[in-house]
């Protein structure tokens, strides 16, 4: 499992120190064939209806939405949006924190607890693929996380 982080953590240093801004605080951004599937599934005051799951998936020129709404989140079938919805939301990569990526926790927070409304982040870059449930309260996050939970907030809430 060491050689595995180690390689994961080589990979990852050679993908982004390429980069030309000298920004300290720059963010992994998916690109090309690469993905950022987000969405949240609401357990407070949900009668099971669309409006309970949300999901999309964005690349760098397109955004999809699912149309399975599986509560599990495990299964999807993507439908294209239009571009006006991918204008709207084609910035959140920008604030996917690196820190993420080097964490070892999927979890932050309930993790899909009855009484809880989560975020689903799922993030495939180079063909590493990570996914995470992230409780979107300050109390039970990382301080690193707060920007991006901010930003998932707004951007579900346009698309909806």
């Amino acid at each position: 499992m060491k050689h595995l982080q180690l390689i994961f953590l080589a990979v990852f240093i050679t993908l982004f120190s390429c980069n030309s801004d000298n920004d300290n605080d720059s963010k992994a951004v998916p690109t090309g064939e690469n993905y950022l599937i987000f969405g949240h599934y609401a357990f407070v005051h949900c009668n099971l209806e669309e409006a309970c799951i949300d999901v999309f998936k964005l690349t760098d020129e397109k955004l999809f939405e699912d149309i399975i709404d599986d509560n599990r989140i495990e299964e999807f079938d993507f439908i294209e949006l239009d571009n006006e919805l991918f204008e709207l939301v084609n910035d959140l990569p920008d604030y996917f924190p690196e820190e993420l990526l080097n964490s070892n926790e999927t979890t932050f927070g309930c993790g899909t607890c009855v009484d809880a409304n989560d975020y689903f982040v799922e993030y495939s870059h180079s063909g590493i693929v990570k996914s995470w449930w992230i409780e979107p309260d300050y109390g039970v996050t990382p301080e690193y996380l707060h920007e991006f939970i901010d930003k998932l907030t707004e951007k579900i809430l346009l698309l909806r």
